[in-house]
């Protein structure tokens, strides 16, 4: 059996350019990590240049003494320190909430390995009832922390006593209601700031006034007679517009006419509507002849001329002859039923 922190490198059975890296990071847990193979002599000799993550390495010792030494520093300073306890997640919870309880008012916190992703520590805490967790990832340069990088473990509790929700730029706390926190952000244990969608703006405000909710008509509770009639439609000059209100026909009084629309202050008045047309004349009764035409072109016969007045009667002449009787003859005596 391998030592904790002892490497083996062999052939990678997935790529024939790379090499597979096998690090015991602690006892029972060994992870796996690609090692690329760049300028090769032949196809059976190792690469002359060796990449882990774009970083590049001459030979396989330097990878042992730059990157694999580095970690395995790291992984006994976090493992010695006071807030690290070497139980699974569920029995750290199960403890937290135990201090919790206890003491309503305190912060509790441990370190202890993450088991679902070798080469990471898990950072588990509770501010009010549920458990929460941070994954605390471990590479050569120190332990990451979302996107940040810090040298020791005393400057990562320092973050995390000034923001414990979540490092800056990196990821917020998992929940741990089932013991099992979220996996790493990524491969080399960077993360993103999640996205929070912005609500919409509000619409903007209407320049006819605010629409009236459903059922608040005229027509009592039923809320079936539509809208309501505003007394401040809200134009945009900013005046209070007059509005008329239209009776509603009744059904034992004849509906009259809406009164001719005004327009508001300080608009000019709408254009005045054409004078009624005079109703048509009396039809020509059934059967009578219709009326003479003419000819296309051609103007009407024209009129007889009325007879002239009569003349005046000059003073001493006789009176006028009764209707109807002609005028005694020249000579003539007057007869009986003339006048003398």
């Amino acid at each position: 059996d391998a030592l904790v922190g002892e490497a083996l490198i062999r052939p990678s059975s997935q790529n024939c350019d790379a090499l597979a890296l096998h690090w015991v990071v602690r006892k029972g847990r060994i992870k796996v990590i690609e090692v690329l193979e760049e300028e090769k002599d032949t196809s059976a000799s190792i690469g002359n240049v060796l990449k882990i993550k774009n970083e590049p390495y001459g030979s396989i010792d330097e990878i042992l003494g730059r990157y694999i030494a580095p970690m395995n520093g790291l992984i006994e300073e976090i493992s010695s320190h006071r807030k690290f306890n070497d139980k699974l997640e569920d029995e750290i919870d199960t403890e937290l909430r135990a201090l919790k309880k206890r003491v309503p008012k305190g912060i509790f916190y441990f370190f202890c390995w993450h088991e679902e992703h070798p080469g990471y520590a898990s950072l588990r805490y509770i501010l009010q009832n549920t458990p929460r967790s941070h994954p605390i990832g471990i590479n050569c340069e120190g332990f990451q922390w979302g996107k940040k990088i810090y040298g020791n473990v005393e400057k990562v509790l320092a973050e995390f006593k000034t923001n414990p929700h979540g490092s800056a730029g990196g990821r917020g706390g998992s929940r741990s209601g089932g013991g099992r926190p979220a996996p790493p952000p990524s491969r080399h244990g960077g993360g993103g700031v999640p996205s929070h969608h912005s609500p919409p703006p509000p619409k903007p405000a209407s320049q006819w006034g605010p629409r009236p909710p459903t059922g608040s008509g005229s027509g009592g509770g039923s809320g079936t007679s539509g809208w309501k009639q505003p007394t401040n439609s809200g134009w945009q000059s900013g005046t209070t517009a007059t509005s008329t209100a239209v009776p509603t026909p009744s059904k034992w009084k004849t509906p009259q006419p809406p009164p001719p629309a005004t327009a508001p202050p300080g608009r000019p008045n709408p254009r005045p509507s054409p004078p009624p047309r005079p109703p048509p004349g009396p039809s020509p009764p059934r059967g009578a002849p219709p009326p003479p035409t003419f000819p296309f072109g051609q103007p009407p016969p024209p009129m007889a001329k009325p007879p002239p007045p009569p003349a005046p009667i000059p003073p001493g002449a006789p009176p006028p002859f009764p209707y109807g009787q002609p005028p005694p003859p020249p000579g003539m005596p007057p007869q009986q039923g003339w006048r003398s």
